[in-house]
């Protein structure tokens, strides 16, 4: 007996770890072959259908084979070898696909449609035996383990469980330690080396079996056999699972892209993911080795699991909207240190677990179920069983396949989830109806409860909230601990959804903004915008575009909002070709200000992953730009590898640029030198560029660029040229150049010695969200910067400029200069060239009024009312002068008044004054100050009568930036501190009148009602 316990222990064990390697392997080879085809949902599905495919040939070829050989044991030891064995082969076999594959695709003859077969049958070469090998492990050992018919449901589904549970173990340990640490290569070689060792001791257990015994584990019956199930049970069955799997896919692809807008795009979050799937199906299979209801049959049980699957998604769709809300109040109770890292991703784990967790459990119990019903003799386990597997798998294959290309696209995430809900139903329905065990009356009772409780789900349940849905809190750090899930919505009701696409690459949105901005969203995660991002996105096309003059061929990666090709196609060149893996940012971009750019006849769109199509074009450039900027996100790692630069590097013609948009929010030191050492090494000359403070922009060349300033100042004075830069305040060529932060040598110093970030060995795509969830921002660049330098020290392109040149800055440059620059004025450029302005033009008054401005917005109140008194002498009638120099005399009031200092507001309440008599145009919010003066003076009487006349203003007007309910309610406030509570509640409820969501406003009035509905002395309240 402790012979037989020992055997069955072991052979748990191996089965757990045959688990683990498989899903190892999944996740290795879907890496390495997105290397090789790209990262395109078409690419993504091609391998996942073959690896699939594969273990459903497995599971009906080998199946059979598993009944007729004498130790199983060991043919199962000899299937692990060669999952060892193929698997140590792999990684040179991927790589001479993918050289074949270039090879044969790089010709003109190859069609869309020979592109899809060329690719599967590469797939199929590498993928095919080792995968079909994997499908024939679970039917040898069911075969192998199962002693009598009894026995076969707990013994199938104990085996299933294993290895589910070991494929668990493998999405986390490949997602978050092995490929992290060791790179795909090593990786590969450790699962190998795992299947060997599982192959090499069940050889040996399987010769200690003799051909008499067959088992160690127990004495077999393979005479013993049930009656033959129902023919038309059977083909239910069959077709069940078939449709199971289909639907099961469906699931498991719409919920990773429902959580991918929750949880954000990370690969860890893809890894956690798909771990709480395959989680909630080793439970469903543990369960059935627990039979809780043995007085029901295998038959019913399933069609009562298809039931399961649907009424329990029915349950929880409800709450899919307010995942974010959810997920914001998760990780507001960790505090965001390296340490709680992990700790967060367990969170995130639980989460998906949470969301997943009933549909997947009776998901997991319907195989065993099905292989029960199916099977009446041992004798036929092995077949059987392969076949409901093989049956189950090639569903899911074709739910990959119309899932992931078709269905998705075309009805959306949630209406996708909702068909997979009838197709559950109507299979339960059917197997339920043509059981024997119940009475049709029971049968019909059940089955239309069901129906209709997705029928009052359908009528009762609002459609989904998508601007909530594609908020990206995952990017939030505000808390939500004492904020409802009403008033949580309440925060996006100045938001309007304007495109929203759930494409077969991502879920991309535009959202606008009552102020008129608009982002555009991809998984969640701001992508372009009509503000933020702006400079950036017109500077990526303009800085490459000006240094290299003569540039006549581009290609840009990334859509975008398209306002970088945008601004490309405003210069005279003749190509652009545009990659963009999205056909839904693609339709996003007509949102956005990019001169219809795809309407450009020099434009050529490919919708493409961006490596695959620099390998395959037939083009090379005078300009390459790289737009996505975010490393966090999976597959976009690979945007900022060796491989990839060298590839782009080979594109270029002589004296071409390689532009790469990079940030430094969400960032940390390490991972940032990491960009910049891997750009360093591919590129002989590098320059760094920052277009705001958070932005950075790095310039590859083969060599250092020789700039012909003249030509530069021709390309700049194009209209078309200056009319777009002007969208940013640029109206110099200067301020342009002064973008410049470090020259080659700094940038080599900056980014240090170490590791590179390798195609085979992808540091960053692991170590950018340890950033990203830290929220960190790097100061790397703001310490190496140039600029703070003498000009004998810098090497920047701006210093050549006007060393070469002798060109002394304009008064016209230094303004523009400067106001550029103003809305950065943390940086020491601004203060530098302001003060450069002032000493170059002292009389300047233009010089003078920036530099009041830089000192107000610094807190130099009296250096700056000096200089104001100066300005206002000479001009005035100056708003400007007048309004600032209020704004001071009011803080210096409010800072020194006290009952030891008689300190007047006169001149103050003059300049405020002035404005008024003056016409400015926004008069309630100068009314607004002369209250808060009077305020403060305690001359409430005064103060209310001016908060009454900026409200008013404000609401008659219209056109001023306060909004008239706020006013009101000071004014209310003012009124209640009088002990005025007719012209409070008179307020009040002009508040409301104008805005009757204005929870301040309904809260006084309340208090204001109170004495009237108490029956008190406020006998004054009307």
């Amino acid at each position: 007996m402790r012979a037989k316990t020992s055997m069955r222990n072991a052979i748990s064990l191996l089965f757990l770890l045959s688990g683990v390697t498989g899903l190892v392997y999944e996740v290795l080879w879907a890496k390495y072959l997105a290397l090789y085809l790209g990262n395109t949902a078409q690419a993504h599905t091609i391998v996942l259908a073959t690896f699939m495919g594969g273990l459903a040939l497995g599971n009906a070829l080998l199946g059979p084979w598993a009944d007729r050989v004498s130790n199983r044991l060991r043919f199962y030891g000899w299937l692990e070898l060669g999952i060892g064995f193929w698997g140590l082969t792999s990684p040179l076999l991927l790589s001479l696909l993918s050289d074949t594959y270039v090879a044969m695709a790089k010709h003109d003859l190859l069609t869309p449609l020979l592109s899809v077969i060329l690719r599967v049958s590469l797939c199929m070469g590498v993928l095919l035996l080792p995968t079909m090998l994997m499908g024939g492990t679970l039917p040898t050992l069911s075969r192998f383990a199962t002693l009598s018919l009894s026995q076969m449901e707990s013994t199938v589904s104990w085996l299933y469980f294993l290895n589910s549970a070991g494929a668990v173990g493998g999405a986390i340990l490949a997602g978050f330690f092995l490929i992290p640490a060791y790179g795909l290569d090593l990786s590969t070689t450790f699962a190998a080396a795992l299947n060997v060792a599982i192959g090499i001791v069940s050889l040996g257990l399987g010769a200690r079996i003799t051909q008499a015994s067959g088992s160690p584990i127990g004495e077999a019956h393979p005479r013993e056999t049930s009656l033959p199930p129902s023919r038309l049970h059977v083909r239910v069955i069959y077709g069940a699972v078939l449709v199971s799997g289909f639907v099961a896919l469906a699931y498991e692809i719409a919920w990773i892209r429902l959580l991918a807008l929750v949880l954000g795009s990370s690969t860890y979050s893809f890894s956690l993911m798909l771990a709480a799937f395959i989680a909630g199906i080793a439970l469903g299979s543990f369960l059935i080795t627990h039979r809780i209801l043995p007085h029901i049959d295998s038959y019913l049980l399933f069609g009562g699991a298809e039931m399961g699957i649907a009424l329990s998604i029915i349950l929880t769709l409800p709450v899919y909207e307010r995942l974010p809300y959810y997920f914001l109040l998760l990780g507001g109770v960790l505090n965001r240190t390296p340490a709680t890292f992990y700790l967060y991703e367990i969170g995130k784990f639980l989460f998906c677990f949470a969301l997943m967790l009933l549909p997947t459990t009776f998901l997991g119990m319907t195989l065993p179920l099905a292989s029960r019903v199916v099977t009446q003799s041992v004798t036929q386990v092995g077949a059987k069983v392969g076949r409901v597997f093989s049956m189950n798998t090639l569903g899911n294959v074709l739910g990959a396949v119309l899932t992931g290309l078709l269905l998705l696209p075309a009805l959306g995430i949630k209406t996708l989830i909702e068909t997979g809900i009838v197709i559950n139903l109507l299979m339960g329905s059917v197997v339920i109806w043509t059981a024997f065990q119940w009475g049709r009356q029971r049968k019909a009772v059940i089955v239309t409860t069901c129906f209709l409780t997705f029928l009052f789900y359908i009528f009762a349940v609002p459609a989904w909230d998508k601007i909530i849905l594609s908020s990206g809190e995952f990017r939030s750090r505000r808390t939500l601990q004492y904020l409802g899930y009403g008033e949580y919505k309440e925060m996006f009701k100045n938001q309007s959804l304007l495109f929203y696409k759930d494409d077969s690459n991502a879920t991309v949105t535009v959202v606008q903004e009552k102020s008129g901005d608009r982002f555009l969203k991809v998984n969640g995660k701001t992508d372009a915008s009509s503000r933020g991002d702006l400079p950036t996105q017109l500077l990526s096309a303009h800085i490459p575009l000006l240094l290299n003059a003569e540039a006549r061929q581009l290609l840009v990666v990334g859509m975008g909002s398209g306002i970088t090709a945008g601004s490309a196609l405003r210069y005279p060149i003749e190509r652009l070709d545009l990659v963009e893996i999205s056909a839904g940012v693609v339709q996003a971009a007509k949102f956005f200000q990019n001169y219809d750019a795809l309407d450009d006849p020099r434009l050529h769109l490919h919708l493409e992953d961006a490596k695959t199509s620099l390998q395959l074009t037939p083009h090379r450039y005078d300009i390459i730009i790289s737009e996505p900027s975010n490393p966090w996100m999976a597959g976009i790692g690979s945007l900022f590898s060796v491989e990839f630069y060298r590839e782009a590097h080979t594109r270029l013609n002589a004296g071409g640029l390689m532009v790469q948009w990079f940030h430094t929010y969400e960032m940390d030191d390490d991972t940032l030198r990491l960009i910049l050492r891997t750009f360093a090494s591919v590129f002989e000359h590098v320059s760094l560029w920052s277009t705001v403070p958070a932005d950075i922009l790095l310039v590859g060349s083969s060599s250092p660029l020789s700039l012909d300033f003249k030509r530069l100042e021709e390309r700049f004075d194009q209209g078309a040229v200056r009319e777009d830069l002007r969208r940013l305040g640029i109206d110099s060529l200067p301020t342009v150049l002064s973008l410049q932060v470090a020259s080659d040598a700094t940038v080599r110093r900056l980014a240090g010695k170490g590791r590179l970030n390798e195609d085979r060995f992808p540091i960053l795509e692991y170590e950018a969200p340890k950033a990203f969830f830290l929220g960190l921002v790097s100061g790397l660049i703001r310490a190496y910067d140039e600029r703070q330098l003498s000009a004998n020290g810098s090497s920047l392109y701006l210093t050549s400029y006007l060393e070469r040149g002798n060109r002394p800055l304009s008064r016209h440059a230094f303004k523009d200069l400067v106001e550029f620059h103003r809305q950065y004025r943390g940086t020491s450029v601004f203060r530098a060239i302001l003060n450069e302005w002032v000493r170059r033009y002292p009389q300047d008054p233009e010089a003078l009024w920036a530099l009041v401005r830089a000192e107000k917005a610094e807190g130099k109140s009296e250096s700056a009312l000096s200089k104001l008194e100066l300005l206002i002498s000479e001009e005035p009638h100056n708003l400007d002068y007048l309004e600032a120099a209020a704004e001071l005399e009011i803080a210096r009031y409010l800072q020194n008044r006290s009952y030891l200092n008689h300190i007047s507001h006169a001149k103050a309440l003059d300049y405020l004054h002035r404005l008024v008599e003056l016409g400015v145009d926004h008069k309630a919010r100068v009314y607004q100050k002369i209250a808060h003066v009077y305020v403060a003076d305690r001359n409430l009487g005064t103060a209310l009568s001016y908060l009454e006349k900026a409200a008013e203003y404000a609401t008659e007007e219209g056109r001023d930036e306060l909004q008239a309910d706020h006013l009101w309610v000071q004014a209310a406030e003012t009124a209640v501190e009088m002990e005025d509570l007719t012209r409070a509640l008179a307020a009040v409820r002009k508040a409301l009148a104008h805005n009757p969501g204005n929870r301040v406003a309904k809260r006084m009035l309340q208090q204001l009602l109170r004495p009237v509905q108490e029956g008190s002395s406020w006998q004054s309240v009307p």
